[in-house]
């Protein structure tokens, strides 16, 4: 069984404006890690993230991307970062 509730998936940590905290590869993307709390896998197709307002849906979770229970996601807030990500 797999969830599709958005709800469950939790902002665990943030970080903005890395000025050198937590390099990856030779950049400092901002990062956004996010915590399945849950006992079962969240799907987060079609969930979206973005950092323009005009632009809601910046980044969208292509299909069947899982979270499995008690995981963490670290998304990198730059399309220049490695490794690639999703």
């Amino acid at each position: 069984e797999v969830v599709a509730d958005f709800a469950g998936v939790r902002i665990n940590e943030l970080l903005a404006e890395n000025a050198g905290a937590v390099p990856v590869g030779s950049q400092t993307p901002d990062l956004v890690e996010l915590f399945n709390p849950g006992t079962l896998p969240l799907d987060l197709g079609g969930m979206s993230f973005t950092d323009n307002p005009d632009n809601p849906r910046k980044y969208v979770f292509p299909a069947g991307t899982l979270l499995d229970p008690g995981a963490h996601l670290v998304l990198y807030a730059d399309s220049r970062s490695q490794p690639p990500g999703i």
